[in-house]
Protein backbone atom coordinates (compact mmCIF):
# COMPACT_ATOMS: atom_id res chain seq x y z
CA UNK A 1 0.00 0.00 0.00
CA UNK A 2 1.18 3.42 -0.96
CA UNK A 3 0.77 5.72 1.92
CA UNK A 4 3.15 8.01 1.22
CA UNK A 5 0.29 9.01 -1.44
CA UNK A 6 -1.64 11.05 1.60
CA UNK A 7 1.84 12.65 2.44
CA UNK A 8 2.10 13.66 -1.33
CA UNK A 9 -1.65 15.18 -1.76
CA UNK A 10 -1.29 17.35 1.55
CA UNK A 11 2.10 18.67 -0.14
CA UNK A 12 0.00 19.88 -3.27
CA UNK A 13 -0.53 24.01 -3.40
CA UNK A 14 -4.09 24.34 -2.32
CA UNK A 15 -4.84 20.37 -1.73
CA UNK A 16 -4.83 20.73 1.80
CA UNK A 17 -7.05 23.96 2.27
CA UNK A 18 -9.80 22.81 -0.29
CA UNK A 19 -9.94 19.30 2.22
CA UNK A 20 -10.44 21.48 5.65
CA UNK A 21 -12.79 23.72 4.41
CA UNK A 22 -15.08 21.05 2.70
CA UNK A 23 -14.41 19.22 5.62
CA UNK A 24 -15.86 22.00 7.94
CA UNK A 25 -18.47 23.40 5.58
CA UNK A 26 -20.05 19.66 5.19
CA UNK A 27 -20.40 19.52 9.24
CA UNK A 28 -23.10 22.58 8.92
CA UNK A 29 -24.37 20.56 5.31
CA UNK A 30 -24.95 17.38 6.68
CA UNK A 31 -27.28 18.86 10.01
CA UNK A 32 -28.97 20.96 7.70
CA UNK A 33 -31.65 17.87 7.02
CA UNK A 34 -31.99 17.40 10.44
CA UNK A 35 -32.51 20.83 11.83
CA UNK A 36 -35.19 21.39 9.24
CA UNK A 37 -37.14 18.05 10.47
CA UNK A 38 -36.82 19.20 14.12
CA UNK A 39 -37.98 22.76 12.56
CA UNK A 40 -41.74 20.79 11.47
CA UNK A 41 -42.47 18.39 13.94
CA UNK A 42 -40.75 20.51 17.57
CA UNK A 43 -43.78 22.21 19.55
CA UNK A 44 -43.90 26.33 19.51
CA UNK A 45 -42.25 26.60 22.47
CA UNK A 46 -38.77 25.40 21.15
CA UNK A 47 -39.34 27.08 17.82
CA UNK A 48 -40.72 24.39 15.64
CA UNK A 49 -44.20 24.30 14.22
CA UNK A 50 -45.54 21.75 15.63
CA UNK A 51 -46.68 19.63 12.71
CA UNK A 52 -45.86 15.63 12.00
CA UNK A 53 -43.31 13.38 10.86
CA UNK A 54 -45.53 13.24 7.32
CA UNK A 55 -45.32 17.06 6.63
CA UNK A 56 -41.22 16.75 7.92
CA UNK A 57 -40.66 13.97 5.48
CA UNK A 58 -42.57 16.60 2.73
CA UNK A 59 -40.06 19.30 3.23
CA UNK A 60 -36.99 17.05 3.01
CA UNK A 61 -38.35 15.48 -0.17
CA UNK A 62 -38.84 18.61 -2.06
CA UNK A 63 -35.41 19.48 -0.66
CA UNK A 64 -34.29 16.34 -2.27
CA UNK A 65 -36.17 16.69 -5.22
CA UNK A 66 -35.06 20.41 -5.78
CA UNK A 67 -31.45 19.18 -5.84
CA UNK A 68 -31.71 16.53 -8.19
CA UNK A 69 -33.49 18.76 -10.91
CA UNK A 70 -30.99 21.89 -9.69
CA UNK A 71 -27.25 20.16 -9.36
CA UNK A 72 -26.73 19.93 -13.38
CA UNK A 73 -27.61 23.41 -14.00
CA UNK A 74 -25.27 24.67 -10.89
CA UNK A 75 -22.46 22.64 -12.25
CA UNK A 76 -23.42 24.28 -15.61
CA UNK A 77 -22.94 27.73 -13.23
CA UNK A 78 -19.25 26.74 -12.58
CA UNK A 79 -18.57 25.75 -16.02
CA UNK A 80 -19.40 28.83 -17.37
CA UNK A 81 -18.81 31.63 -14.85
CA UNK A 82 -16.59 29.62 -12.30
CA UNK A 83 -16.82 28.22 -8.97
CA UNK A 84 -16.41 31.19 -7.20
CA UNK A 85 -19.43 33.06 -8.69
CA UNK A 86 -21.36 30.49 -7.84
CA UNK A 87 -20.41 29.41 -4.26
CA UNK A 88 -21.01 33.11 -3.05
CA UNK A 89 -24.07 33.31 -5.04
CA UNK A 90 -25.51 30.07 -3.79
CA UNK A 91 -24.14 30.75 -0.23
CA UNK A 92 -26.07 33.60 -0.19
CA UNK A 93 -29.09 32.33 -1.48
CA UNK A 94 -29.37 29.41 1.00
CA UNK A 95 -28.57 32.18 3.87
CA UNK A 96 -31.62 33.91 2.88
CA UNK A 97 -33.42 30.79 2.71
CA UNK A 98 -32.27 29.25 6.49
CA UNK A 99 -32.58 32.77 8.07
CA UNK A 100 -35.99 33.02 6.67
CA UNK A 101 -37.15 29.34 7.56
CA UNK A 102 -36.92 30.36 11.57
CA UNK A 103 -40.44 32.24 10.72
CA UNK A 104 -41.88 30.97 7.84
CA UNK A 105 -45.59 28.89 8.25
CA UNK A 106 -44.96 25.36 6.62
CA UNK A 107 -47.42 26.85 3.54
CA UNK A 108 -44.47 28.65 2.67
CA UNK A 109 -41.62 26.74 4.15
CA UNK A 110 -42.53 23.55 1.82
CA UNK A 111 -42.18 25.92 -1.90
CA UNK A 112 -39.17 27.49 -0.46
CA UNK A 113 -37.54 24.37 0.50
CA UNK A 114 -37.89 23.44 -2.92
CA UNK A 115 -36.46 26.20 -4.44
CA UNK A 116 -33.61 26.01 -1.79
CA UNK A 117 -33.06 23.00 -3.28
CA UNK A 118 -32.79 24.35 -7.09
CA UNK A 119 -29.86 26.48 -5.90
CA UNK A 120 -27.93 24.28 -3.43
CA UNK A 121 -24.59 24.72 -2.44
CA UNK A 122 -22.34 22.61 -4.30
CA UNK A 123 -20.04 21.64 -1.88
CA UNK A 124 -19.29 18.28 -2.59
CA UNK A 125 -19.11 18.67 -6.76
CA UNK A 126 -16.95 21.77 -6.59
CA UNK A 127 -14.15 20.37 -4.19
CA UNK A 128 -13.68 17.24 -6.39
CA UNK A 129 -13.49 19.45 -9.36
CA UNK A 130 -11.10 21.63 -7.16
CA UNK A 131 -8.91 18.38 -6.09
CA UNK A 132 -8.75 17.40 -9.77
CA UNK A 133 -7.79 20.75 -11.07
CA UNK A 134 -4.85 20.85 -7.73
CA UNK A 135 -3.65 17.38 -8.39
CA UNK A 136 -2.31 15.41 -10.50
CA UNK A 137 -4.66 12.24 -11.91
CA UNK A 138 -1.78 9.28 -10.10
CA UNK A 139 -2.95 11.14 -7.00
CA UNK A 140 -6.36 11.20 -7.33
CA UNK A 141 -7.29 8.22 -5.73
CA UNK A 142 -5.51 9.14 -2.23
CA UNK A 143 -7.30 12.34 -2.52
CA UNK A 144 -10.71 11.30 -3.44
CA UNK A 145 -10.64 8.87 -0.76
CA UNK A 146 -9.35 11.64 1.93
CA UNK A 147 -12.48 13.76 0.58
CA UNK A 148 -14.75 11.14 1.84
CA UNK A 149 -13.30 10.10 4.57
CA UNK A 150 -13.84 14.06 5.42
CA UNK A 151 -17.62 13.39 4.42
CA UNK A 152 -17.81 10.29 7.20
CA UNK A 153 -16.80 12.79 10.25
CA UNK A 154 -18.79 15.48 9.00
CA UNK A 155 -21.92 12.85 8.62
CA UNK A 156 -20.85 12.17 12.37
CA UNK A 157 -20.71 14.75 13.81
CA UNK A 158 -23.22 17.74 11.78
CA UNK A 159 -26.75 15.71 12.92
CA UNK A 160 -25.24 15.75 16.60
CA UNK A 161 -24.51 19.17 16.67
CA UNK A 162 -27.67 19.86 14.81
CA UNK A 163 -29.69 18.49 17.52
CA UNK A 164 -27.93 19.84 20.25
CA UNK A 165 -28.07 23.39 19.27
CA UNK A 166 -31.87 22.70 18.28
CA UNK A 167 -33.05 20.69 21.22
CA UNK A 168 -30.63 23.20 24.02
CA UNK A 169 -30.90 26.27 22.51
CA UNK A 170 -34.24 26.64 19.87
CA UNK A 171 -34.57 25.60 16.16
CA UNK A 172 -34.36 29.25 15.69
CA UNK A 173 -31.08 29.20 17.07
CA UNK A 174 -29.94 26.27 15.09
CA UNK A 175 -31.70 27.53 11.58
CA UNK A 176 -29.74 31.18 12.72
CA UNK A 177 -26.31 29.15 12.74
CA UNK A 178 -26.95 27.37 9.59
CA UNK A 179 -27.30 30.01 7.65
CA UNK A 180 -24.20 31.84 9.12
CA UNK A 181 -22.22 28.80 8.18
CA UNK A 182 -23.19 28.01 5.18
CA UNK A 183 -22.93 31.79 4.33
CA UNK A 184 -19.03 32.18 6.06
CA UNK A 185 -18.49 28.18 4.43
CA UNK A 186 -19.29 29.32 0.94
CA UNK A 187 -17.61 32.68 0.79
CA UNK A 188 -14.43 31.11 2.28
CA UNK A 189 -14.34 28.01 -0.15
CA UNK A 190 -15.10 30.37 -3.36
CA UNK A 191 -11.79 32.14 -2.06
CA UNK A 192 -9.66 28.98 -1.55
CA UNK A 193 -10.96 26.75 -5.01
CA UNK A 194 -11.44 30.07 -7.23
CA UNK A 195 -7.57 30.57 -8.47
CA UNK A 196 -8.22 26.37 -9.68
CA UNK A 197 -11.89 26.55 -11.15
CA UNK A 198 -11.83 29.85 -13.15
CA UNK A 199 -14.98 29.68 -16.15
CA UNK A 200 -14.47 27.41 -18.73
CA UNK A 201 -13.46 29.80 -21.36
CA UNK A 202 -10.20 30.26 -20.16
CA UNK A 203 -9.26 26.14 -19.59
CA UNK A 204 -8.78 23.50 -22.59
CA UNK A 205 -11.76 22.59 -24.06
CA UNK A 206 -11.87 19.39 -26.19
CA UNK A 207 -14.15 19.33 -29.13
CA UNK A 208 -14.82 15.76 -30.63
CA UNK A 209 -11.57 14.81 -28.79
CA UNK A 210 -9.03 17.20 -29.97
CA UNK A 211 -7.96 20.05 -27.73
CA UNK A 212 -8.76 23.46 -28.47
CA UNK A 213 -8.61 26.86 -27.26
CA UNK A 214 -11.98 28.10 -25.91
CA UNK A 215 -13.04 31.61 -24.98
CA UNK A 216 -11.83 35.31 -25.81
CA UNK A 217 -9.08 33.76 -27.33
CA UNK A 218 -10.55 31.53 -29.50
CA UNK A 219 -12.35 34.82 -31.02
CA UNK A 220 -10.55 34.45 -34.81
CA UNK A 221 -12.96 31.22 -35.05
CA UNK A 222 -15.54 33.23 -34.78
CA UNK A 223 -14.62 35.74 -37.56
CA UNK A 224 -14.12 32.59 -39.85
CA UNK A 225 -17.13 30.51 -38.86
CA UNK A 226 -20.27 32.61 -36.46
CA UNK A 227 -21.76 30.43 -34.39
CA UNK A 228 -19.18 27.95 -34.89
CA UNK A 229 -17.77 28.48 -30.75
CA UNK A 230 -21.47 28.25 -29.41
CA UNK A 231 -22.16 25.15 -30.94
CA UNK A 232 -18.99 23.55 -30.07
CA UNK A 233 -19.68 24.89 -26.62
CA UNK A 234 -23.84 23.24 -27.00
CA UNK A 235 -21.60 19.94 -28.27
CA UNK A 236 -19.32 19.92 -25.04
CA UNK A 237 -22.19 20.33 -23.03
CA UNK A 238 -24.25 17.49 -24.19
CA UNK A 239 -21.50 15.44 -25.55
CA UNK A 240 -20.36 13.58 -22.40
CA UNK A 241 -23.05 11.78 -22.21
CA UNK A 242 -21.87 8.37 -23.29
CA UNK A 243 -21.80 5.23 -21.46
CA UNK A 244 -18.15 5.32 -19.61
CA UNK A 245 -19.99 8.37 -17.78
CA UNK A 246 -23.56 7.26 -17.92
CA UNK A 247 -22.37 3.83 -16.27
CA UNK A 248 -20.28 5.67 -13.57
CA UNK A 249 -23.45 7.61 -13.00
CA UNK A 250 -25.40 4.55 -12.02
CA UNK A 251 -22.99 3.52 -9.87
CA UNK A 252 -23.60 6.29 -7.58
CA UNK A 253 -27.03 5.92 -7.72
CA UNK A 254 -26.77 2.62 -6.88
CA UNK A 255 -24.54 3.44 -3.93
CA UNK A 256 -26.42 5.76 -2.22
CA UNK A 257 -29.57 3.40 -2.82
CA UNK A 258 -27.75 1.16 -0.96
CA UNK A 259 -26.62 3.55 1.74
CA UNK A 260 -29.93 4.95 2.23
CA UNK A 261 -31.82 2.09 2.44
CA UNK A 262 -29.69 0.73 4.75
CA UNK A 263 -29.92 3.74 6.82
CA UNK A 264 -33.61 3.52 7.18
CA UNK A 265 -33.76 0.06 8.35
CA UNK A 266 -31.13 0.19 10.51
CA UNK A 267 -33.26 2.61 12.69
CA UNK A 268 -36.13 0.26 11.87
CA UNK A 269 -33.73 -2.50 13.12
CA UNK A 270 -32.54 -1.35 16.43
CA UNK A 271 -36.32 -0.71 17.62
CA UNK A 272 -37.42 -4.08 16.73
CA UNK A 273 -34.18 -5.04 18.95
CA UNK A 274 -35.84 -2.81 21.75
CA UNK A 275 -32.29 -1.31 21.60
CA UNK A 276 -33.03 1.94 19.95
CA UNK A 277 -31.31 4.43 22.06
CA UNK A 278 -28.28 2.52 20.91
CA UNK A 279 -29.01 3.39 16.88
CA UNK A 280 -26.35 6.73 17.18
CA UNK A 281 -23.35 3.85 18.60
CA UNK A 282 -24.26 1.60 15.70
CA UNK A 283 -24.35 4.36 13.18
CA UNK A 284 -21.09 5.78 14.34
CA UNK A 285 -19.60 1.74 14.37
CA UNK A 286 -20.77 1.45 10.64
CA UNK A 287 -18.97 5.30 9.68
CA UNK A 288 -15.51 4.07 11.36
CA UNK A 289 -15.91 1.07 9.02
CA UNK A 290 -16.49 3.17 5.95
CA UNK A 291 -13.41 5.69 7.23
CA UNK A 292 -11.52 2.74 7.36
CA UNK A 293 -11.80 1.28 4.22
CA UNK A 294 -11.29 4.44 2.37
CA UNK A 295 -7.99 4.81 4.35
CA UNK A 296 -7.31 1.42 2.70
CA UNK A 297 -8.55 2.09 -0.54
CA UNK A 298 -6.64 5.38 -0.92
CA UNK A 299 -3.61 3.63 -0.55
CA UNK A 300 -3.72 0.92 -3.03
CA UNK A 301 -1.53 0.98 -5.81
CA UNK A 302 -4.07 0.29 -8.34
CA UNK A 303 -7.72 1.59 -8.32
CA UNK A 304 -10.59 -0.73 -8.03
CA UNK A 305 -13.47 -0.81 -10.70
CA UNK A 306 -16.29 1.55 -9.31
CA UNK A 307 -18.96 -1.33 -10.25
CA UNK A 308 -17.07 -4.09 -7.98
CA UNK A 309 -16.93 -2.32 -5.18
CA UNK A 310 -20.92 -1.28 -5.18
CA UNK A 311 -21.14 -5.24 -5.84
CA UNK A 312 -19.42 -5.55 -2.87
CA UNK A 313 -21.21 -3.22 -0.97
CA UNK A 314 -24.19 -4.97 -2.31
CA UNK A 315 -23.27 -8.45 -1.27
CA UNK A 316 -22.09 -7.61 1.93
CA UNK A 317 -25.28 -5.48 2.97
CA UNK A 318 -27.35 -8.89 2.53
CA UNK A 319 -25.85 -10.96 5.94
CA UNK A 320 -26.58 -8.21 7.79
CA UNK A 321 -30.53 -8.98 7.30
CA UNK A 322 -29.78 -12.48 9.34
CA UNK A 323 -28.11 -10.64 12.38
CA UNK A 324 -29.53 -12.79 15.44
CA UNK A 325 -28.78 -9.75 17.84
CA UNK A 326 -27.88 -5.72 17.75
CA UNK A 327 -24.42 -6.68 18.42
CA UNK A 328 -24.19 -8.75 15.31
CA UNK A 329 -25.52 -6.34 13.55
CA UNK A 330 -23.05 -3.73 14.43
CA UNK A 331 -20.61 -5.81 13.42
CA UNK A 332 -22.05 -7.05 9.89
CA UNK A 333 -22.39 -3.36 9.24
CA UNK A 334 -19.00 -2.55 9.82
CA UNK A 335 -17.77 -5.28 7.55
CA UNK A 336 -20.22 -3.43 5.08
CA UNK A 337 -19.46 -0.05 5.64
CA UNK A 338 -15.28 -1.06 4.78
CA UNK A 339 -16.79 -0.25 1.01
CA UNK A 340 -18.61 2.90 1.15
CA UNK A 341 -15.89 5.34 1.24
CA UNK A 342 -14.40 3.89 -1.50
CA UNK A 343 -17.29 2.88 -3.70
CA UNK A 344 -18.37 6.49 -3.59
CA UNK A 345 -14.62 8.00 -4.36
CA UNK A 346 -13.88 5.50 -7.40
CA UNK A 347 -17.22 6.58 -9.30
CA UNK A 348 -16.55 10.18 -8.55
CA UNK A 349 -12.60 9.66 -9.28
CA UNK A 350 -13.57 7.60 -12.83
CA UNK A 351 -15.74 9.69 -13.87
CA UNK A 352 -13.54 12.74 -14.08
CA UNK A 353 -11.06 10.34 -15.58
CA UNK A 354 -13.54 10.00 -18.65
CA UNK A 355 -14.91 13.56 -18.86
CA UNK A 356 -13.25 16.74 -20.67
CA UNK A 357 -11.91 19.18 -17.83
CA UNK A 358 -14.52 22.27 -19.35
CA UNK A 359 -17.40 19.62 -18.28
CA UNK A 360 -16.74 18.93 -15.38
CA UNK A 361 -18.79 21.27 -13.38
CA UNK A 362 -21.81 19.73 -15.42
CA UNK A 363 -20.81 16.24 -15.05
CA UNK A 364 -20.89 16.73 -11.38
CA UNK A 365 -23.66 18.16 -10.79
CA UNK A 366 -25.23 15.52 -13.04
CA UNK A 367 -23.56 13.19 -10.41
CA UNK A 368 -24.91 15.30 -7.33
CA UNK A 369 -28.76 14.53 -9.17
CA UNK A 370 -27.53 10.54 -9.32
CA UNK A 371 -26.98 10.37 -5.50
CA UNK A 372 -29.84 12.13 -4.91
CA UNK A 373 -31.92 9.76 -7.13
CA UNK A 374 -30.25 6.75 -5.67
CA UNK A 375 -30.60 8.23 -1.79
CA UNK A 376 -35.05 8.53 -2.81
CA UNK A 377 -34.92 5.15 -4.16
CA UNK A 378 -33.20 3.30 -1.57
CA UNK A 379 -35.10 4.57 1.59
CA UNK A 380 -38.35 4.33 -0.03
CA UNK A 381 -37.88 0.59 -0.93
CA UNK A 382 -36.71 -0.11 2.32
CA UNK A 383 -39.99 1.79 3.71
CA UNK A 384 -42.39 0.16 1.29
CA UNK A 385 -40.26 -3.30 2.19
CA UNK A 386 -40.16 -2.91 5.91
CA UNK A 387 -43.64 -2.22 6.20
CA UNK A 388 -45.09 -5.12 4.50
CA UNK A 389 -42.06 -7.64 5.49
CA UNK A 390 -40.39 -6.70 8.26
CA UNK A 391 -37.08 -4.90 8.73
CA UNK A 392 -35.15 -7.46 8.69
CA UNK A 393 -36.10 -7.79 4.55
CA UNK A 394 -35.00 -3.74 4.53
CA UNK A 395 -31.23 -4.94 4.26
CA UNK A 396 -32.01 -7.82 1.79
CA UNK A 397 -34.18 -5.07 -0.40
CA UNK A 398 -31.58 -2.71 -0.72
CA UNK A 399 -28.60 -4.94 -1.35
CA UNK A 400 -31.03 -6.53 -4.62
CA UNK A 401 -30.96 -2.70 -5.86
CA UNK A 402 -27.33 -2.16 -5.55
CA UNK A 403 -26.73 -5.36 -7.40
CA UNK A 404 -28.88 -4.89 -10.29
CA UNK A 405 -27.78 -1.03 -10.26
CA UNK A 406 -24.45 -2.68 -10.82
CA UNK A 407 -25.62 -4.98 -13.68
CA UNK A 408 -27.29 -2.35 -15.15
CA UNK A 409 -23.88 0.08 -15.00
CA UNK A 410 -21.72 -3.23 -16.72
CA UNK A 411 -24.42 -3.37 -18.96
CA UNK A 412 -24.20 0.17 -20.09
CA UNK A 413 -20.99 0.11 -20.23
CA UNK A 414 -18.89 -3.45 -20.10
CA UNK A 415 -15.54 -1.65 -20.09
CA UNK A 416 -16.86 -0.56 -16.12
CA UNK A 417 -15.46 -3.94 -15.24
CA UNK A 418 -11.87 -2.34 -15.59
CA UNK A 419 -10.02 0.41 -14.50
CA UNK A 420 -9.29 2.25 -17.87
CA UNK A 421 -6.27 3.86 -15.69
CA UNK A 422 -3.38 2.24 -17.33
CA UNK A 423 -3.00 1.95 -21.17
CA UNK A 424 -3.98 3.96 -23.92
CA UNK A 425 -7.85 4.74 -25.36
CA UNK A 426 -9.75 2.26 -26.93
CA UNK A 427 -9.66 2.68 -30.45
CA UNK A 428 -12.82 2.21 -32.92
CA UNK A 429 -15.80 4.39 -33.45
CA UNK A 430 -17.29 4.07 -30.29
CA UNK A 431 -13.86 5.18 -28.78
CA UNK A 432 -13.92 7.77 -26.23
CA UNK A 433 -12.11 10.96 -26.51
CA UNK A 434 -8.72 10.76 -24.68
CA UNK A 435 -8.25 11.85 -20.85
CA UNK A 436 -7.26 15.72 -21.35
CA UNK A 437 -3.62 16.84 -19.74
CA UNK A 438 -4.26 18.82 -16.62
CA UNK A 439 -3.09 22.44 -17.23
CA UNK A 440 -2.29 25.06 -14.95
CA UNK A 441 -5.88 27.28 -15.04
CA UNK A 442 -4.56 30.59 -16.67
CA UNK A 443 -5.86 32.55 -20.03
CA UNK A 444 -4.62 31.11 -23.01
CA UNK A 445 -2.00 32.98 -25.00
CA UNK A 446 -2.61 31.93 -28.42
CA UNK A 447 -1.95 33.79 -31.69
CA UNK A 448 -5.08 35.02 -33.87
CA UNK A 449 -5.57 32.85 -37.04
CA UNK A 450 -2.89 33.70 -40.30
CA UNK A 451 -4.79 36.88 -42.32
CA UNK A 452 -6.02 35.45 -45.62
CA UNK A 453 -4.21 37.52 -48.40
CA UNK A 454 -6.35 39.17 -50.86
CA UNK A 455 -7.50 37.21 -54.32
Amino acid sequence: MAWEAYRRVLARPGAGRVLAVGALVRVATTSTWLVLTLRVVLPGRSGGLGLGYTEAGLVAGLVAVGTAIGSPFVGRGVDRFGARAVLVATAGFQAVFWAAATVLPFAALAPCAFAAGLVYLPIVPVGRQALAALVPEAERQAAFAMDMMSFDVAYALGPLLGVTVATQAGCRVALGLVAVLLAAGGAVLGAVVGPSLPPARFQTAAVDGVATPAGPEAAGAVTADPGGVAKAGRRRATGWLRPRPVAMLLVGAGSTATLAGTDVTLTASMRSFGVLPLLGLVAFLWTVGSIIGGLVYGALHRPVPPVLLLAGLAVLTAPVAFAPSWGWLAVLLVVAGLFCAPVLSAAADRLIQVTPRDVRGTVLGAHASALSVGNFLGADAAGLVIDHAGPSRGFLAVSTLGAALALAAVATDPAALFTGRRGGPRRGPAAQPPPLPEPQPQPLDLPGPEPVPPA
